[in-house]
């Protein structure tokens, strides 16, 4: 899995849906006829994150059955491993460095999507829900993100581990 980010440019017409194309992995949106200068500083921006999680993202985490390596953007579950998006990675990334707490739903939007503006609670909610369908084809369970109406999520350590990173 490329570590790249991923700007998609589109015409803007009915064709392009941008909370479908950042559901599919895309980092960013943005219009062809954006003038240069935002082109430009979007481009700024996913390469500034990228450089700086190039550096947190250096060890491991442990969350119960699930294990994240950043390093390599692998996700295993049972020891068995997970193809997941690099949106999906990043949100399971974000609930299992804090494991059994609540992560609000503007935090997971900007550790996922970067920023408020790119990303509604619908796109979240979506992108939740493709993660708990992913681990549950692994473990037969659908409860290892819990809603917590009106805040956010959270990811519940089974086995009674806690993360460790």
């Amino acid at each position: 899995m490329s570590r790249l980010p991923l700007l998609v440019l589109g015409a803007g017409d009915a064709r392009d849906d941008p909370a479908e194309i950042l559901l599919a992995g895309a980092d960013d949106y943005a219009l062809n006829s954006a003038p240069s200068g935002e082109l430009e500083a979007r481009v700024r921006a996913l390469l500034r994150r990228n450089q700086l999680s190039s550096y947190v993202d250096s060890e491991e985490i442990t969350a119960g059955m699930i294990r994240l390596d950043p390093r390599r953007a692998v996700c295993s579950v049972n020891g068995g491993e997970v193809r997941l998006t690099p949106n999906e990675f990043k949100l399971l990334r974000a609930l299992a460095l804090s494991p059994g707490s609540v992560v609000t739903h503007s935090q997971l939007i900007e550790q996922v999507w970067g920023s408020p503006y790119h990303a509604s609670e619908e796109n979240l909610r979506k992108l939740v829900q493709r993660v708990r369908d992913t681990l549950a084809a692994i473990d037969g369970s659908r409860g290892t993100i819990a809603s917590i109406p009106g805040f956010g999520y959270s990811l519940e350590a089974k086995n009674g581990k806690t993360g460790e990173s």
